[in-house]
Order: structure tokens, then C-alpha cells, then sequence
């Protein structure tokens, strides 16, 4: 055992012991080149050597670090002393466990036992989501400390006996048990009657059985399961009914101790199979800034516990077929294509790239031939309206041009007017339009072409509109805007 002034793996200097278990002591320590105060965690000698309490020592910092959450004692550093023992480096917390908070308090008030339990919950959500079980929770196991408002802060410790529900591999498989069937581990007043029976293939429920307990002692106490030996306590507690929590303590509701009493069902089947669950049957008796906690803890297990459609959130190659079984999907690498299939593939894609492209190709060539449809219509209608004016407005004889009764007005500019656009598969008509008979009436373009309508010049009284000359067009003579047929009819 280190003694105060010791240096540990060259920079942490010890400063004194706080506290001592079964399997190891921690002690306080101030980092010489930070300056931080840190608490370290080292086992006993007779376990330094066992490589199942070293794993399970190792076991802890791995499920701690994968933990994200503030209820949670942060791991900063793991290693091992000259002597090969392993050290675990955890953040320093000031304050202490709930066991001897409730040791000097006998019990707490019902809104605060219900905030602690339920601090503790969000830690167990995400272990939960994580695939990680606790398997020890007790008072001692939850550290009270106070964050820098002064808020209370509950922080869930000591993970090496945590179980794992999946492998590292992925699997899906329960991994093996460090610990021979007829070891003990964890504390009998807070284990399960399945955890008694078969530690090996317990489940997340174990741990809520652990927090009715909990909360049960917060409230009344004691344990409600008790005995000399830790075998007559695991059988109390496999075999008896829950003692009435009101008979020790009358202000605890019936509603709160029928809570209470699901989660020390005997049947996991028959108890809250989440801590969201759990959770949420304490809403009517947490005080108001706890229901924060109950939001997040449903949120946690909603993100990581709500069945993936992988056809819903991935983009499949039509080409691929999908799994017929997909129950391993997380756990089942992907296997790689063949040959083969990679040339299936990218043939696919460059068939439906040639698609894309093909359409694209369509949409603009349709839209030049749009365009060039329209200048050719533009063109002709203006050729055509030039030969009809050329061919209505010839320079009449010298008697009909005596015959005017006023001098012309000068042809305003030619006007434009929207001309519709054909599809470049419409033939277009080239034919001169017959002359109008009408007055002053200009050329039209065959169908579906709009007509031009003329523009009307101004001071023109009872004569009708005048047509505009086209461009290039030679100076109109007097009475050009007459009809040079009015004196033949």
C-alpha cells in the first residue's frame, strides 16, 4: 500500500488515502507538472496479480470512458506502477457517498431521494444505450458533489463488475464472465434474485431492481431485505414480499410505494424494463427542476434503443439486392464485391450517368430548336410583311394621286408585337398572303402565327390606320396612305 509523499509512475504525488474496499483503496494526488489535484485508484497486493481483478480493474476504466455523462466520475489517465499493479486516474470530487450522507441524515425528504435516484438514472440511460450494466449500485457506489452553481450533482462510481452486453466483436453475444460461477460479486442487499441465481445472464432490469432498493433505503432507511448472512438476505429477497414502506414512514404516497414495489418484482419480466420507465412513473413526485432529468433520460434511450431501418436511412444500389436476414446487420461486416459484381456495378452507374446526361442532352437541344424556330419565324414574318407592303403600297397614278384629299403622314417606325412560337416540327408557311382588301391592312403569317396589328397614326381622321413602311423601304409618295384600288372598284 502507498503512504503519503510517494510518486506514482513519475508525476502524481500521493497526498493521503480516501477510502478503502475490497478490492482497492483510492488516494488523493496532485499531478506535479499540471498542478491538478487527482484521486487514484489502485488495487490490493493479494489482487495485483490475479489477472481476473486486474481485468476487472482495466474492465472499469473502459466502460467509464465510454460513458459521456456529467453523473459519471471522469477517467483521465490508466497505466501501471514499477511494480506492474495498475493505477486508474480519475477526476478529484469534493464531497461524499450517499451512504455516509444517509448515514448522518437517516433518511432524506422525498423530492431529494427522487432527485438523486434520478441523477443516477441518467447515468445508467446512457451505460444502457452503451450496452453496458452496472451490476453494484448502492449508495456508496453514488457520489454527492456540487457543481459550480451549487446545484447538487450526483456521480454514479465503480464499474468493475460492470457486464458488457455485447462483445467487442460485435457480435451481439453476451460476453464472457471473468469471474468463475461460483464467485461472488456485487452487495447482497441490493442484488437481484437472478443476479443471485445467474450473474452470468442478467440484464439491464438487474440494475432497476438496484435502484428500488435505493430508493426504498433513502426513504425508510434500511434495506427492505435483510438478514445476518448474505445468504438469508438473498433469499429474503428472492422469496419474501416487499416490506410496506408506509408502516415505517407514513408521508410516502401509496401511489410512490407501488412504484417502488414494481421495481422489486421478482420476475424481470414484471418489473419497468428501462430506467425511462422508471423514470417517468417518478415525474408525479420529483420536484420541478428534476423533470429536466426525465426528459433526458427518454431522449437518451429514444436516440440509441429505437429500432434502425436500414432501407430508411442508407441509399441502395438497385443493382445490389438487400439481405434477406437483416437481424445481424450491425454486428455483420461488409463483405466486399467481386470482380464481377464491381463491374456490374459501375457498368449500372454509367448507364444511369448516360441516362442523366441523355435527358439533359434533350432538354437542350429542344430548347435551340425552340429558339432557333422562333428567330426563323421572326424572319419570315418580317420578309413577308416587307413584300406586302412593297406590293399594296406601289406609287399609284398621277390621277389617283390628284385624288387625294389630304397630304400623307410619315410611316411611323415599324412596330413589333409577340409572335408564338412553333415547335420546330411545324412546318412553317412561306406563301405571300393574298393582298387585303380591307384598308390599309397588313401582311399575315400563316397560322398558328399572331398577326401584327398595324399602328394607328395619330391625326389620321375617317381614313382607317396606316401601315407602316418596312425598313429600307422607299419614301412614300402623296396619298400612300390610300388605298391605291378605292378608284378602280
Amino acid at each position: 500500500m502507498v503512504s503519503e509523499g510517494d510518486l506514482l509512475a513519475g508525476k502524481y504525488r500521493v497526498e493521503r488515502v480516501l477510502g478503502e474496499g475490497g478490492m482497492g483503496y483510492v488516494v488523493a494526488a496532485i499531478h506535479e507538472q499540471l498542478e491538478q489535484r487527482v484521486a487514484v485508484k489502485l488495487l490490493i497486493e493479494e489482487l495485483a496479480e490475479d489477472p481476473d481483478a486486474v481485468e476487472r480493474f482495466l474492465r472499469e476504466a473502459r466502460a467509464s470512458v465510454r460513458i459521456q455523462s456529467e453523473h459519471v466520475a471522469r477517467v483521465i489517465d490508466v497505466g501501471e506502477l514499477a511494480d506492474g499493479a495498475p493505477y486508474l486516474v480519475m477526476e478529484f470530487l469534493s464531497g461524499r457517498d450517499l451512504a455516509q450522507e444517509l448515514e448522518a441524515r437517516e433518511t432524506f425528504e422525498i423530492g431529494v431521494a427522487i432527485d438523486y435516484v434520478l441523477q443516477a438514472c441518467e447515468a445508467l440511460a446512457e451505460a444502457h444505450a452503451l450496452g453496458v450494466i452496472h451490476r453494484d449500485l448502492k449508495p456508496a457506489n453514488l457520489f454527492l458533489t456540487h457543481r459550480p452553481d451549487g446545484s447538487p450533482l450526483v456521480k454514479v462510481l465503480d464499474f468493475g463488475i460492470s457486464k458488457a452486453l455485447k462483445s467487442q466483436s460485435g457480435s451481439g453475444g453476451a460476453s464472457p464472465s471473468l469471474t468463475a460461477a461460483q464467485s461472488f460479486l456485487g452487495s447482497p442487499a441490493y442484488m437481484s434474485p437472478e443476479q443471485a441465481r445467474r450473474p452470468k445472464t442478467v440484464d439491464t432490469r438487474t440494475d432497476i431492481w438496484a435502484l428500488g432498493v435505493v430508493l426504498y433505503e433513502f426513504l425508510g432507511g434500511e434495506t427492505p431485505f435483510v438478514g445476518d448472512v448474505p445468504l438469508e438476505v438473498l433469499t429474503a429477497a428472492a422469496s419474501d414480499p416487499m416490506p410496506s414502506l408506509r408502516e415505517v414512514r407514513k408521508d410516502v404516497p401509496i401511489e410512490l410505494e407501488a412504484v417502488i414495489r414494481r421495481c422489486l418484482e421478482k420476475k424481470a419480466d414484471d418489473r419497468y424494463q428501462t430506467v425511462a420507465d422508471f423514470a417517468e412513473a417518478l415525474r408525479p413526485f420529483a420536484p420541478v427542476e428534476s423533470r429536466r432529468s426525465i426528459s433526458r433520460i427518454a431522449g437518451i434511450l429514444r436516440t440509441s434503443l429505437a429500432p434502425q431501418d436500414p432501407s430508411s436511412t442508407t441509399l441502395k444500389s438497385t443493382s445490389v439486392p438487400a439481405p434477406a436476414d437483416s437481424a445481424d446487420t450491425e454486428a455483420a461486416p461488409a463483405s466486399p464485391l467481386s470482380p464481377s459484381e464491381r463491374r456490374d456495378r459501375d457498368k449500372d452507374t454509367q448507364m444511369d450517368w448516360g441516362k442523366s446526361q441523355s435527358g439533359t442532352r434533350r432538354s437542350r437541344r429542344t430548347l435551340v430548336l425552340a429558339l432557333g424556330g422562333l428567330a426563323a419565324l421572326v424572319l419570315v414574318g418580317l420578309g413577308l410583311h416587307g413584300l406586302g407592303g412593297r406590293g399594296d403600297m406601289r406609287t399609284p397614278p398621277p390621277g389617283e394621286r390628284a385624288n387625294a384629299a389630304q397630304p400623307s403622314v410619315p410611316a411611323p417606325p415599324i412596330a413589333t408585337a409577340p409572335v408564338a412560337v412553333l415547335p420546330p416540327t411545324t412546318p412553317v408557311a412561306t406563301a405571300p398572303a393574298p393582298r387585303a382588301t380591307a384598308p390599309a391592312a397588313s401582311a399575315s403569317v400563316a397560322p398558328p402565327v399572331a398577326k401584327v396589328a398595324p399602328p394607328v397614326v395619330p391625326g389620321a381622321k375617317g381614313r382607317g390606320p396606316a401601315v407602316a413602311k418596312p425598313r429600307g423601304a422607299a419614301p412614300a409618295a402623296p396619298g400612300d396612305d390610300e388605298d391605291p384600288l378605292a378608284n378602280r372598284r
